[in-house]
């Protein structure tokens, strides 16, 4: 239960407690371009701390396996067995 920026927890007992709704609990979590930022989430959800090499493998892993199509105007898919930036008409076999 919400009200005027707390939330009301109840106890044990019949008691209840207001706790101030940070803003971390309210804002829209922020798109997630890839498996990258899926893993980021999950690993920053049970308190692992992002270091130089996580944040490198994060922008590989979006790259490998992206969600969505970035560029809406481009309807090519990539064909299996092609590298991440090959399209369809890049390969000649």
């Amino acid at each position: 239960m919400e009200s005027d920026g707390y939330r009301i927890v109840s106890r044990p007992g019949g008691a209840f407690d207001r706790i101030p709704i940070t803003p971390e609990v309210t804002d829209a979590p922020a798109k997630m371009r890839g498996l990258g930022d899926v893993v980021a989430a999950a690993t920053k959800a049970v308190g692992i701390k992002p270091c130089e090499p996580c944040r490198k493998r994060q922008e590989a892993l979006n790259r490998l396996v992206p969600f969505g199509n970035e560029n809406p105007d481009e309807n090519t898919q990539r064909p299996a067995g092609a590298s991440p930036g090959e399209k369809s008409e890049d390969r000649t076999t």
